[in-house]
């Protein structure tokens, strides 16, 4: 699991120092603050150190420098690895610096960087743990074609999608080694009102009521929910793995939106460690209903936009951290509306 990140000079920050606990980790900030660069910078290191675990066979012709610009390149799809270079450092250097609970990974590329990296630092993770990074769009209706049009052809989408649907690839577990999470599948099941299953390339949901509904007919919402069971069920997330979640409240109502959020803290008190980035108050409101008082890790890290670039601050509660301006202008408007009705209705007696 990652347990620390620091990066200089990397897209939009500057400087960044971060930790991140076991349990729930939630990125905050507005628009254009990182957050997404910043969760798929956390996967790339964390896919990489699975990919070059002691326990994974050497791959022939394998150089990490290369593979790692590779990897940056294809995650964030910049013109070439330079790019990625925080603009207003001049010719300063990208450093990423990131540390897991056994095992580090330490790189840094120039503005003229192309295809390798200088490696720094690696001590290899003793076993592979799986990283699995859920994009702001559902796959499982994308699924199988999109992983054939993304191996012979040229295609804008970054590479989180294609790596996704790899993972929907394999099949279910068996009951004896589905064991451990039962439970956790059983709850997302209840959600969806059916089982989440692959049929001849196709994913439908077998419900006890309406019988086998193909995937497409569910609302977004459910799709993200069955995306998350069948990871599950096909053992690609386990306990000890990481999930990476970009904005899970994206294009979901707020009764859908709860139940993702319910979802999450399932995952993260299971075993799970998840990293999300968001900007929605009502899904940061549930979270904070669903862990106050629980033993589960919860970490915020909020960023904000600053002259010199993106700062991060990190705090257990999201009231210590300082004023954010993507929850500023929700709450602001909710006291807008509330004076707006105290006016008309006059005060209560």
């Amino acid at each position: 699991m990652l347990a620390k990140l620091t990066i200089f000079d990397f897209s939009l920050f500057s400087r960044a120092k971060m930790r991140f606990v076991n349990g729930l980790n939630v990125i905050i900030g507005e628009n254009s603050t990182g957050k997404s660069h910043l969760l798929k910078l956390a996967y790339v290191v964390s896919a990489l150190q699975s990919e070059t675990a002691r326990n994974q066979p050497s791959k022939l012709n394998y150089r990490l420098d290369e593979r790692i610009a590779e990897k940056l390149v294809a995650v964030f799809r910049p013109e070439h690895l330079g790019g990625l270079v925080n603009r207003k450092a001049g010719r300063n250097r990208a450093l990423v610096d990131a540390g897991f609970h056994d095992h580090s990974l330490r790189f840094s590329f120039a503005p003229n960087s192309r295809k390798k990296v200088a490696l720094e630092e690696h001590v290899p993770a003793q076993t592979a743990r799986d990283s699995v990074l859920l994009p702001p769009k559902e796959a499982l209706s994308l699924f199988p074609s999109l992983i054939g049009s993304y191996e012979r052809r040229e295609m804008v989408m970054d590479e989180t999608y294609y790596d996704l649907c790899r993972k929907f690839l394999a099949s279910p577990l068996k009951p004896a080694q589905l064991e451990p999470v039962e439970d956790l599948v059983r709850d997302l099941e209840t959600i969806l009102q059916g089982k989440i299953i692959l049929d001849q390339g196709r994913f439908l949901v077998k419900t006890p009521d309406k019988g086998r509904l193909e995937i497409g007919l569910l609302a977004e919402g459910l799709r993200k929910i069955a995306q998350l069971a069948y990871l599950l069920l096909n053992g690609s997330l386990r306990k000890g793995c990481t999930l990476f979640w970009d904005e899970p409240d994206c294009n979901l109502n707020p009764k859908l939106i709860r139940k993702v959020a319910g979802a999450l803290v399932a995952t993260a008190g299971f075993g799970i460690q998840v990293v999300m980035a968001t900007h929605s108050l009502f899904l940061l409101r549930e979270l904070e209903l669903l862990t106050r008082g629980s033993p589960l890790a919860t970490l915020y890290t909020g960023l904000e936009c600053r002259n010199s670039g993106v700062i991060s601050r990190q705090a257990a509660e999201i009231e210590d951290l300082p004023s954010l301006i993507a929850l500023e202008e929700e709450l602001d408007q909710s006291d807008r509306y509330l004076e707006m009705h105290s006016e008309q209705t006059g005060p209560a007696i």
